[in-house]
This record gives C-alpha cells, structure tokens and sequence, in this order.
C-alpha cells in the first residue's frame, strides 16, 4: 500500500477543484512527469464578455509536495496569484500519484465597460519544488486579447 501523506499543521489546506463550463481544448499531457496547462474559455473578449481562466494538472507519477504558481504577464509587469500581487506567490500543493485534476477555475468574471484594448495579456502556470524554484515536469501558457 501507499503511505498517506498528512498535511503539517502550518500549512493551509487547498480548496477542491470544482467543475467548469466548456474551455479551449488542452493538449494531451506526458506519461512520464506532471505538467500543468492554464487556458481560457475565449482567445478575444469584449465588454460585457464572460472571462474564465482555469488549469488541468496531471501527475502520471509518485505523489509529491509541490509549489502551484500562476503569473499574470502584462507589458513585462507581473503579478503572482492567488492575491495578484507583484509579490511573488503560490500556493503548497500535495499531488496525489496518478491523479488528474481537470478544469480547476482560477479567475472567473464578467469583462467591465472600458475602452482601452489589451493585446497578448499572457498567464504562465508551473509547478516546482517546494522549496525552491526549480520546475517539475511541464509548465503551461495562454496568452489573450481585449478589444472595446
């Protein structure tokens, strides 16, 4: 049997991944080490557009404790969720072995009334080693549009 992991006490508890609306299609991950894919439902939105952002993180191998980190990427500016601070930011995360966790909704909202239009607005995702900032296995990237 497989030990079970139990979460020390400093660390928070992550929230269950709840399922979502229909995104654009993920690429199939690899067999061989974990990979996170970030993606939205829209490539170009417009005011008054439904905005979804989300990840689907695979672990085709042994369970592990890893860092989950989102990035934000505007014009070479950066913000780190889940505050979406300039802080560099994430969150402790045990992977189960063999697991496939689809569609976890990151940012959700309805596009407001502006008039100022934003080209390749780019969100990374990558997981690493907790204690530090090497990646395991393979990071994900999205990039978007917004036009009044």
């Amino acid at each position: 049997p497989t030990p079970t992991y139990t979460l020390p006490p400093w660390i928070p508890p992550t929230r269950t991944p709840t399922p979502g609306g229909p995104l654009t299609p993920t690429p199939t991950p690899p067999l061989d080490r974990p990979s996170i894919t970030i993606y939205t439902n829209a490539s170009l939105y417009h005011s008054k557009d439904s905005f979804r952002l989300a990840v689907t993180i695979v672990n085709p191998i042994q369970s592990m404790f890893v860092m989950e980190y989102i990035i934000l990427d505007y014009q070479y500016h950066y913000w780190f969720w889940p505050d979406w601070t300039e802080t560099i930011n994430g969150k402790f995360l045990i992977l189960p072995g063999q697991t496939r966790i689809s569609d976890e909704t990151i940012l959700e909202f309805e596009w407001p009334d502006i008039q100022t239009a934003l080209y390749d607005v780019t969100f990374w995702a990558a997981l690493t080693e907790p204690n530090g900032y090497n990646v395991v296995g393979d990071f994900g990237m999205c990039m978007f549009d917004f036009e009044p």
